[in-house]
């Protein structure tokens, strides 16, 4: 006779809600998808989920906060603040890119979820994933940015702009290879990470555009 399986503990269960939740809602949206569907992809009955979440609502919050408050979120924004600390530039804007990347390429599902919540005006996921983007880390990297503008180290501009261009060729490439499948050709994912951080740190031409308006002229 074969013995019977453990029972799920209801943590282990809950965990394996979130991760089915996530796979579906990734896949069609939060209007798109059903706790039936949800139910099917994990392989438990409806009623279970309803037994860990009051409602779909309260799964999708769930789903979102499991990624954008996990402990490895935590971990980078530690690692982050200690490079702000000494005043590291260039590892300050390095591992922005790649803890960008790392979104990416670990499990691009969230950042599907993420995109749909933006093309479907769902309030509810957007209004978590700003209120997540408003806790201290991204403020703080603003305020280095312009901590760093003050002492010369950095170009000036806004620092919020700023940001969104180093953040802007992660968040491109990630989308064009995790989730339009579509890399590009060549080059590795360490060598346009590197190419990327050079950019950032140094621009991509090489004369100043006081230089190149003198040359058209001519």
């Amino acid at each position: 006779m074969q013995a019977a399986r453990p029972r799920m503990s209801a943590g282990d269960r809950r965990a394996q809600l979130i991760d089915a939740a996530l796979d579906v809602f990734s896949r069609k949206g939060f209007g798109g998808a059903t706790t039936k569907e949800i139910a099917a992809e994990a392989g438990v009955a409806e009623a279970v989920i309803f037994r860990h979440f009051p409602s779909k609502e309260a799964l999708y919050t769930a789903v979102l906060d499991s990624r954008l408050a996990s402990p490895e979120e935590q971990r980078r924004q530690a690692e982050l603040e200690a490079l702000m600390e000494r005043d590291d530039d260039e590892r300050v804007f390095r591992a922005l890119l790649r803890n960008v990347w790392a979104r990416y390429a670990g499990d691009a599902r969230f950042e599907r979820l993420v995109l749909f919540a933006a093309l479907e005006g769902h309030q509810l996921g957007l209004a978590r994933v700003g209120e997540m983007g408003r806790r201290p880390h991204p403020r703080a990297i603003r305020d280095y940015i312009a901590r760093r503008q003050k002492a010369g180290a950095l170009v000036a501009g806004q620092p919020a702009a700023l940001l969104v261009a180093v953040n802007g060729m992660a968040h491109f490439y990630g989308t064009l290879k995790r989730i339009f499948g579509m890399p590009l050709p060549g080059d590795s994912d360490e060598e346009i990470l590197e190419l990327f951080a050079r950019i950032a740190l140094g621009g991509i031409s090489r004369s100043t555009p006081a230089t190149s308006r003198k040359k058209a002229k001519r």
